[in-house]
């Protein structure tokens, strides 16, 4: 008695072909679709963009026709530039635009009015005046440095070198400067310079 061995190959059936035929249309069906949307999804270039992006390698961009050489509008002019010509700045964009000039004139006119070879280097300068000539010639020149008590010393230096009517003239000039006088260190000292210089007259009813 002869025993057949069973047969390992495995045969198909018609069910399995049908899933097979299944799983090949499925398969021809997604490549159709991504093919389709390979070709939605195609970019199309413009005939100037490719001219563009060629040139992007020769080093330049074609120009399209036209006025190459367009001019820009003129920038609207703002408020605070419409000034006329002509006018002065106002004292307040002076006095922001240069505040260490204005305070270095101001620290300087401090010294200046105080400082006793100034004060005697002005009496020595009115001193050296054609008779003719005032006071105030020299004194206009400096009166922005000035200031009440300055001209005390000046005056009594003016007596000291034998110009009383120089040191009157200072005086009387001084007068006319609002503000200078009143000053009682100045009056006083005129005084005393037309006293020691016998000048000093006093009325007698």
């Amino acid at each position: 008695l002869f025993l057949k061995k069973p047969s390992t190959a495995y045969k198909p059936t018609q069910e399995d072909n049908g899933f097979n035929k299944g799983l090949l249309v499925n398969e021809e069906e997604q490549e159709e679709e991504e093919e389709e949307e390979e070709e939605n999804t195609d970019v199309v270039w413009e005939s100037d963009e490719i001219e563009a992006i060629s040139s992007l390698f020769q080093g330049r961009i074609p120009q399209k026709p036209g006025n190459l050489y367009r001019k820009r509008p003129l920038p609207l002019p703002l408020p605070y530039k419409l000034r006329p010509l002509g006018l002065p700045t106002p004292k307040r964009l002076v006095k922001l635009t240069a505040p260490a000039v204005v305070s270095s004139r101001a620290s300087m006119a401090k010294k200046v009015y105080k400082s006793p070879s100034f004060l005697v280097g002005l009496a020595r300068e009115i001193s050296r005046l054609n008779p003719d000539e005032d006071a105030s010639i020299v004194l206009a020149k400096w009166v922005q440095f000035l200031r009440k008590g300055s001209l005390s010393l000046t005056i009594r230096e003016l007596g000291h070198t034998g110009f009383p009517e120089r040191a009157l003239q200072t005086l009387s000039w001084a007068q006319d400067q609002p503000h200078l006088f009143p000053d009682d260190w100045i009056l006083a000292s005129t005084v005393e310079v037309l006293a020691r210089n016998h000048d000093l007259k006093i009325p007698f009813n």
